[in-house]
Parts: structure tokens; sequence; C-alpha cells
């Protein structure tokens, strides 16, 4: 039946290869939307600068104004994305960071979103001593939206992009649970689940903010 409704949202999946393995990238997009979010907020969650990556779609290189829609995907199931750097003197880190700090454990970040469409989830993964900056233009990033539209609080109490896990007083244990929210609301109630053992981090991103998207990134 070819391409499905322009109105459905088809889930995208950015496969790529780093020292840890194969990590998959989950968008949620519609069929006409071009890929260039997705391409910069893909390329800025993991700290490369925005040309240092190609994305392949089969063998066709994708450029940032094509969409699902122009590339021949026909419509079913996922559509399947291949990160790969274009040199590999363009994958510099935008932080600098040394090679000894690949084995630094990372923590596993989850940010839950409530829409009308029900919930969607984004996870992360970074260094208990990275900034919540990243985090904090990567969301606003994606959903076109300016910086300092949202406010992300922790218990209450907003919390600034110089912050990180480490500073907010976050031990490695459960869940550190963030709200992003309009400048101006008051933070929504969340209530943990203590059953959970993985070290992560949730936010809870209230939909007034943009559009909503499933997407999942790495730091």
């Amino acid at each position: 039946e070819g391409n499905s409704a322009t109105g459905d949202r088809i889930v995208v999946e950015v496969v790529a290869q780093n020292l840890e393995g194969t990590h998959v990238v989950e968008f949620t997009m519609r069929p006409r939307m071009t890929f260039e979010k997705m391409m910069t907020a893909w390329c800025k969650t993991q700290n490369l600068e925005p040309d240092a990556a190609r994305f392949l779609f089969g063998s066709r290189e994708l450029k940032p104004d094509d969409t699902p829609d122009t590339c021949g995907w026909l419509g079913r199931g996922s559509l399947l994305i291949h990160a790969e750097p274009r040199e590999a003197t363009k994958t510099t880190r935008l932080d600098s960071e040394k090679d000894d700090d690949d084995a630094t454990e990372r923590v596993s970040v989850q940010v839950v979103a409530d829409d009308v469409d029900g919930q969607n989830c984004v996870d992360f993964k970074m260094k208990p001593d990275t900034e919540f900056m990243k985090l904090m233009e990567a969301w606003c990033e994606h959903h076109g939206l300016p910086r300092e539209e949202a406010r992300f609080c922790l218990d209450g109490k907003e919390i600034q992009p110089h912050d990180s896990p480490q500073t907010c007083g976050w031990r490695g244990t459960g869940k550190l649970v963030l709200q992003a929210i309009p400048r101006g609301a008051e933070p929504a109630i969340v209530v943990e689940d203590e059953t959970e053992v993985t070290q992560s981090i949730m936010v809870i991103i209230h939909s007034s903010l943009g559009k909503p998207m499933d997407f999942t990134l790495q730091l």
C-alpha cells in the first residue's frame, strides 16, 4: 500500500557503533518531517560536531532536507538508518574528553514525556559529572523551543545548566527524577519506582512545551 498516512508517526531507528558496541537511537516523527532536527539532536547528544556524521538509508546518504517519504521508505515497520563518521579527524568530542574517560561509568538517563498521545520515553547515557546543559539543549532544540522557555526541576527546585547528577546530590543509586516544565508553571508530583535498581534519571516533560517525540539518545 506504499506509505503510511501522513498524519501517522513512524519510528526511526538510528544505529551506530562505538567503543561499547552497537547502540540504537529511536525517534518518532511524521513521514513528511525532514531529518534535519533528528540529525542535529543526534550529533549534539553524541558530543559530535554537526558535520561529523553521515546518515545512510541502505546505501544512500540522507540529506537534512530529506524525509521518510522522499527517501524511498515503504511505510512498513521501523525506518532503519545507519550513522557513521565522515572522517576519523572529524569525530572530535565537543567536550574535549580524554581517552581515559571512556572507561568512566556512565549513568543511564530516562526522559519520560506525557502528551495527548500517551507516554513517550527518551534514554540517555551521561557521566555523573556531565553538566545537564547538553540534555536541556538537546531536548529544547529537538522540540524547536528556545532554551529559556523551559525550566528543569529536581524535587521542586530548579536546576541550572551547569549542574550535574553529582552536584545535585545523586549518589548512583535509584533514580534521579527531573521535571521539565514551562516557565511559570508548577512542577508535577513524581512518584519514584523503588524497585528499580538501574542507575537512571527520569525527566517528566509536560506536553505544552512542544511537539511530542519518542527518541533514545546517549550523551
